[in-house]
């Protein structure tokens, strides 16, 4: 899965820096082992962009920075 975030705007009379633009990457592989089980590893961010995301004016001084890459591996058992 890609994701592009383009021309976010700040609040009028947010006199902050502009907030970037950024793609992401997300990619999940899945696979069934046997009748019951299914294993599955994901991995959200895959380049390690840097994503910000923005606050209220006179609420946090700072934006909120977004989790770097992370990994899942979770596994399914089905009665």
């Amino acid at each position: 899965q890609g994701n592009r975030v383009l021309n976010r705007e700040r609040a009028a009379g947010d006199s902050r820096e502009p907030v970037p633009d950024y793609n992401s990457v997300d990619l999940t592989l899945r696979t069934n082992l046997g009748k019951h089980w299914e294993l599955a590893g994901s991995v959200r961010n895959l380049f390690d962009a840097r994503i910000i995301e923005p606050t209220l004016p006179n609420t946090v001084p700072t934006d909120l920075p977004q989790a770097g890459r992370s990994w899942y591996l979770p596994a399914m058992y089905k009665l």
